[in-house]
């Protein structure tokens, strides 16, 4: 029983980590960036280090309303 209840908490936390990794590449994606090479970095990092990645692109890469960085 225990092990069944690991194994569910393991899945949901490895198919959320997915979601959302699909989801911040996905908008990377949509985002206009004045350099294209720009938006191939954030891809790139964010598919080679996902929990990093995730991280940083909502912390640091995404814009606000006025077209500036959030930090």
């Amino acid at each position: 029983m225990a092990a069944a209840i690991v194994l569910i908490t393991f899945s949901v936390l490895i198919f959320g980590l997915l979601f959302f990794w699909l989801k911040t590449i996905l908008d990377i994606a949509n985002t206009t960036f004045a350099d294209t090479l720009l938006k191939a970095v954030w891809i790139g990092f964010v598919f080679f280090f996902p929990l990093v990645g995730i991280c940083c692109w909502y912390l640091f890469g995404r814009q606000n309303m006025n077209g500036r960085p959030l930090v």
